[in-house]
């Protein structure tokens, strides 16, 4: 994780990474779900749970956005 001071705006924030803090924060869980699938070899809602998503449907629904394909091609492909 990345540390900013106090006076790192959103606004920076968003400038520096051209994305909005919590979409980042998303991605980074999307992406650590990811690896917790293919790495971790985890179901697709032990992966969801800890990467920080309260539900595996966000989770999934997130996972195509980012990825263009279900988390259960993922684990189809292995």
């Amino acid at each position: 994780i990345y540390h900013f001071s106090s006076e790192f705006s959103t606004h920076e924030f968003s400038f520096f990474f051209h994305v909005s803090p919590m979409k980042w924060i998303l991605q980074k869980r999307v992406e650590r779900g990811r690896f917790l699938i293919e790495k971790g070899r985890l179901s697709i809602g032990e992966a969801a749970f800890r990467a920080g998503f309260k539900s595996q449907s966000h989770f999934t629904r997130l996972f195509k956005m980012h990825y263009k394909h279900s988390p259960k091609n993922l684990m189809d492909k292995k």
